[in-house]
């Protein structure tokens, strides 16, 4: 007995005059069931017994039908002037004339599905006769080696798909599957400079390639701008030696000492009571400042120094610090602001252009991918310059800076 004829012949046998519980005991139905459909009997509708439907009488947030109709007109069109046609096109053209509000890509995408505009895959697959290359026996045992070798742990491989691909770790607990993209750019968002790493790779390390690149290139700058990643002295050492200021932030806040003042015009330490060191000895990668111990010893906040251990009393700068200093001028706060221009770039590059997602296999493929990608926001962005008016090359830019910043990108086979 199906549903509708139980519900028939429960209101069959209520109109008899049999009781309702009785009723609903016999035909195994709860007390809420029997009195769901004696109601609506009593409604009158000749339907009665039929299921509603539970789709809701009003979607608050249903795109509007005058929106809708502008998409599907906007997709006939395209596609019959023989132009790409899919939902990024139809936003663009939507913007292009200020048509408001414009909906998602995946919201134009369940629209074009629901107005049968989509075009899927029919049939089988069809070979087309091209050979891909196969890897060879040593090649896969090399691989295998590659993986659980425990020597090779750090750099080990993580798909036999994509031997270049590595583990990268974006935060702590969010890791990705793919390849870096380190990049320079100048004071107007141009990107100069491109270079594609695995996962696992510190882009930290890498900072002297970008830096030949530049100098190949004929790229002169009088600054370079960099996130915490980048400091260390060797980076330092690297952009001083080209003539460059180095406006890094610091990676650690050191809570010890903080009190002291290094003086860089005189290399001296300073205390908070006003006493300066007198000499210092080299130790690891930077020197020790020794105060004199009998001044130290009279001083009467001597119980509270923290570099104070009653035989001596010193403290110790790294080389980092002392490079660091050399960097602070009025421009480094300023500095520090504009290198946050070039989020931008990578997130333009990650919205709009699939950046953020490899399309090939292989490091060189893949540096190519991210290569045309910058090619073409640099050209976008020189448009925009020429409109706006570019500034005079021939007047001096005192603070002209290079912008140094990586980005991660997911493999789309590793996810």
């Amino acid at each position: 007995m199906d549903a509708e004829h139980l519900r028939r012949e429960a209101i069959r046998r209520y109109e008899l005059g049999e009781k309702p519980q009785s009723i609903w005991t016999s035909l195994g139905r709860s007390k809420q069931w029997f009195f769901k459909w004696l109601r609506r009997f009593k409604e009158g509708a000749s339907d009665w017994y039929q299921t509603r439907s539970r789709r809701p009488h009003h979607i608050t947030l249903r795109t509007p039908r005058e929106i809708e109709k502008i998409i599907v007109d906007t997709r006939l069109s395209l596609h019959n002037a023989g132009l790409f046609s899919g939902a990024q096109a139809i936003i663009w053209d939507m913007q292009e004339h200020h048509i408001e509000p414009i909906p998602s890509i995946s919201t134009i995408n369940r629209i074009l599905r629901r107005n049968g505009l989509t075009n899927r895959r029919t049939g089988r697959y069809v070979p087309k006769g091209k050979i891909y290359p196969k890897l060879e026996v040593e090649e896969i045992a090399e691989l295998i080696e590659s993986i659980y070798h425990q020597e090779r742990r750090g750099a080990k491989v993580t798909s036999f798909i994509d031997k270049d691909a590595r583990h990268g770790v974006k935060a702590p607990g969010r890791m990705f599957t793919g390849y870096k993209a380190h990049v320079a750019e100048d004071e107007h968002e141009i990107v100069t400079s491109v270079e594609v790493l695995p996962g696992n790779e510190n882009e930290g390390e890498h900072l002297e390639t970008l830096l030949e690149e530049e100098e190949t290139q004929l790229i002169r700058s009088e600054s370079v701008v960099a996130d915490a990643l980048y400091d260390s002295a060797k980076n330092r050492t690297t952009i001083h030696s080209r003539d460059m200021k180095a406006y890094i932030p610091c990676r650690r806040k050191c809570k010890k000492g903080k009190e002291f003042i290094y003086d860089i015009t005189r290399d001296i330490v300073q205390c908070p009571q006003g006493k300066h060191t007198r000499s210092k000895n080299r130790e690891g990668s930077g020197h020790f400042y020794n105060f004199v111990v009998t001044e130290c010893k009279q001083c009467p906040q001597s119980d509270k120094c923290t570099i104070f251990r009653g035989n001596r009393c010193r403290i110790w700068i790294s080389d980092d610090y002392i490079l660091k200093k050399r960097d602070e001028d009025d421009f480094y706060k300023e500095a520090l602001s504009i290198r946050k221009k070039v989020e931008r770039k990578f997130g333009e590059g990650k919205k709009w252009h699939g950046l953020g997602r490899a399309r090939y296999r292989g490091i060189e493929r893949v540096s190519l991918q991210v290569l045309m990608t910058f090619m073409v926001m640099n050209i976008k962005r020189m448009v925009k310059l020429i409109r706006e008016g570019i500034p005079n090359p021939d007047e001096p830019e005192p603070n002209r800076t290079r912008k140094v910043e990586f980005e991660k990108i997911h493999h789309n086979s590793l996810r």
